[in-house]
């Protein structure tokens, strides 16, 4: 044992380093447990509670910080029961926009720090008994349902004419049904509109590049996520406040929402529509060898799918445009984007 140390903010909570790893304890040492996660195995010569982090110095392997403790906090605080659904209280989210630096990002294979996740951290925790579908839902301040995503969401299919490198695209997020205690990122961003193709910003960030075009950016607010799992419920509150370095007023905040709400609309609209027509020009050609070309060449007029497929490529433009709205002031010098 080369070091232990107590939490300031919760008594009891403790965090020590052997010469292996690194334990935490919820009841001032009675019992420990491992927080290696993906630690290497090394020496553990000094740590450091700070703010809400903890920073581990070890031995030849530079040093360790494990982001934001408040749910550990929390557990020793509230002792979770074992066979509890439980959401952690969702820490403060800014909103904070990805990088959308235009610059070839840099190899996989560059040793790089990661910055923390755009968006809102959920964590929760999971029974041993658990089974079935999970899932977290996010309600707006009027109780509207703005995103859901389960543990059974299909991922996101690459592609098929992707002209950028694979290991540039963000994976699906899909939350964990497994037992145990779990991380899941929210990108602040509602359910993205229904496209006929997607694409790949050139402001690209190694496997968290998200694909186009994205869901409208949420406003401030208070919000309430659900975790759901075997029927039983965990809710908490999220609260989400803007990047304090944009001055962009609530009220153009605000009719810059409305209008990306009424572009994603239009989306849904023009997809759906041309993809009517598609499948009814479709049936007409199955059934003209049958002789019925005549009640199905009326039932097709007018609804030629490609002026709607046309006009919802045109509208999808507009929404990565309203998009860029409420960004930091560009430096002296440099050009809008």
């Amino acid at each position: 044992m080369n070091v232990v140390r107590e939490d300031p903010q919760q008594p009891g909570l403790l965090f020590a380093g052997t010469e292996k790893t690194i334990y935490v304890s919820f009841d001032d040492g009675d019992h420990w447990r491992s927080l290696k996660n993906d630690l290497p195995v090394t020496s553990m010569r000094d740590l450091v509670v700070h703010g809400d982090d903890v920073v581990v110095g070890t031995h030849g392997r530079s040093f360790w910080i494990l982001d934001d403790i408040a749910p550990l906090r929390e557990w020793a605080r509230t002792r979770i029961a074992s066979n509890d659904v439980h959401l952690f209280k969702p820490a403060l989210a800014y909103r904070v926009r990805r990088d959308t630096n235009t610059d070839t990002p840099l190899p996989p294979d560059e040793p790089v720090g990661e910055n923390p996740p755009d968006g809102a951290i959920f964590d929760y925790a999971l029974p041993a008994e658990t089974s079935g579908r999970v899932t977290i839902a996010i309600d707006d301040p009027s109780g509207r349902r703005v995103r859901t995503f389960a543990s059974d969401d299909a991922p996101e299919p690459i592609a098929a004419a992707i002209v950028v490198p694979t290991y540039w695209v963000r994976p699906t997020r899909i939350p964990s049904a497994l037992p145990g205690t779990h991380r899941f990122v929210w990108d602040l961003r509602e359910t993205p509109p229904a496209a006929f193709a997607h694409d790949y910003p050139i402001s690209a960030i190694v496997h968290d590049t998200p694909r186009t075009p994205e869901g409208v950016l949420v406003q401030p607010g208070t919000y309430v996520v659900t975790v759901t799992a075997d029927g039983r419920r965990s809710r908490q509150t999220l609260r989400v406040v803007m990047d304090p370095r944009v001055t962009t007023s609530a009220a153009a905040l605000h009719d810059q929402y409305a209008l990306a709400e009424k572009i994603a609309d239009e989306m849904n609209r023009t997809f759906a529509r041309a993809s009517q027509a598609k499948d009814a020009a479709s049936a007409a050609r199955l059934r003209t060898a049958n002789g019925e070309l005549a009640r199905y060449l009326d039932l097709v007029e007018g609804a030629d799918a490609e002026p709607t497929v046309n006009l919802h490529s045109t509208v999808g433009s507009l929404i990565e445009d309203i998009d860029r709205g409420g960004h930091l002031p560009q430096p002296q010098g440099e050009d809008e984007p």
